[in-house]
């Protein structure tokens, strides 16, 4: 991808000074949003409140008409449920302040659909930025695997943070979250490329294969197991568009599936020691466990906090405060701040009725998914703008909290650009 050829700074300069102060507040700050997600709460957050204030600004003081369309009325009416299962828990005030404040995420969704409606260059300009921060993010991950050492600049003056070769976490320091970062902004970058890219399908995939393959070897770096298998899937969807394309790319693409197998036989970053502990986990002397024995703790005791208020649940991010009521025969320890599984977490907090939202969810992504298996190689490219929604709510796999500010942000940054698009390509037909 030749990024030079989208930046054009006297183009940006040209579109602040024509916008007023609200929509260049949403421009500039919707630029900075995938920087904050590694930078920090302090920076996302704000940045987050100064997109809805503005966005409110405008629809008050303007009567601009907010978008409503079937997507965007169903996560509203999810919104509502969670708010009034809330009202209904044993600890309303901490649930409160998870259903409630959530709301902004809807704003921020309106707020940036917005901005893409009124400003021509900030998709372009939007795909610059989430390019340039998967970039930096990756060359992070490289630095530290190579030289052994995190050159994030606090930590460098400081020199207290001696990294582990077989960790790569790149900017998040101590936290594990590089491969999980990378395997939801990859994809995003990936479906603005075909969107906003004059290209013919042909370059625009190989230049998606040649981009995507070093984020594919860092995910192994990393050692995140969820976040290899986000990054296989991203793969599994690239694939089938690049057969769809020339029959011949099934060689370039076989290339790349055998990195994990390299990085296995050769013991590259101790992968296949990884390998074996997740084998350990999942398969003991006595069964099979979901992912682990914590993990299956975990998710036994969401079913059993579902039995105990099967219609709406113990309350959005109550988990960790009903859990203790919870006694399993063989485990001790059930606790936590949630389930580490989308599903069970929903099932326990928001029982019957928030699983129906969820169910719908997951529906509509498989079908999308479906429908791109099948469709012609240059249609249904949208899907590529779901997966990271998918990688947020799916069901299979463990997961963050799905109430967490910096899991839910991440996890819904494209679907703006979701809805804005299909919106746009079907109304062109």
């Amino acid at each position: 991808m030749k990024i030079l050829n989208y930046l054009n700074v006297s183009e940006l300069i040209n579109e602040i000074k024509k916008n007023n102060l609200s929509t260049n507040i949403i421009f500039i700050s919707s630029l900075m949003l995938p920087f904050s997600f590694f930078l920090g709460p302090a920076t996302m957050e704000p940045l987050i409140f100064l997109i809805c204030i503005s966005y409110l600004h405008i629809i008050i003081s303007k009567k601009e008409k907010i978008p409503f369309n079937t997507i965007i009325i169903f996560f509203l009416s999810f919104y509502i449920f969670l708010v009034f299962s809330s009202l209904l828990s044993n600890s309303i005030l901490v649930s409160l302040k998870s259903s409630l404040l959530s709301i902004r995420f809807f704003v921020l969704t309106f707020a940036i659909i917005y901005i893409s409606k009124k400003s021509n260059l900030f998709l372009k300009f939007f795909f610059i930025s989430v390019f340039l921060c998967v970039s930096l993010m990756f060359i992070s991950g490289l630095v530290q695997f190579f030289f052994d050492k995190n050159y994030y600049i606090v930590k460098l003056l400081t020199n207290t943070l001696p990294a582990k070769k077989t960790v790569v976490t790149g900017f998040f320091l101590e936290e594990k979250k590089l491969g999980s970062y990378l395997a939801r902004f990859s994809p995003l970058v990936i479906g603005l490329y075909f969107f906003i890219s004059g290209e013919k399908m042909k370059k625009k995939i190989n230049n998606s294969i040649l981009y995507f393959s070093p984020l594919f070897l860092m995910s192994f770096f990393t050692g995140e197991r969820v976040a290899m298998l986000y990054f296989l899937i991203t793969l599994f969807c690239l694939f089938v568009l690049a057969i769809k394309d020339n029959k011949k790319n099934i060689y370039k693409l076989s290339l790349i599936l055998s990195i994990p197998f390299l990085l296995f036989f050769f013991e590259i970053n101790e992968f296949n020691l990884k390998v074996k502990d997740s084998y350990n986990q999942i398969v003991d002397e006595k069964k099979i466990n979901y992912f682990s024995n914590q993990h299956e703790a975990f998710a036994l005791t969401s079913i059993k906090l579902f039995k105990e208020n099967p219609i709406i649940g113990v309350g959005p991010n109550n988990y960790r405060r009903e859990c203790s009521t919870i006694k399993l025969n063989y485990i001790e320890n059930n606790c936590s701040t949630h389930p580490h599984n989308i599903f069970f977490q929903l099932l326990a907090e928001t029982g019957i009725l928030g699983i129906f939202y969820y169910l719908i969810i997951n529906l509509f992504i498989f079908h999308k998914i479906i429908k791109f298996l099948f469709a012609k190689k240059d249609s249904e490219l949208e899907l590529f703008l779901l997966l990271p929604i998918f990688y947020y709510v799916n069901p299979f796999f463990p997961s963050g909290n799905f109430f967490n500010n910096w899991y839910t942000a991440i996890g819904l940054i494209s679907l703006p650009f979701y809805i804005y698009l299909t919106n746009k390509k079907y109304s062109a037909k």
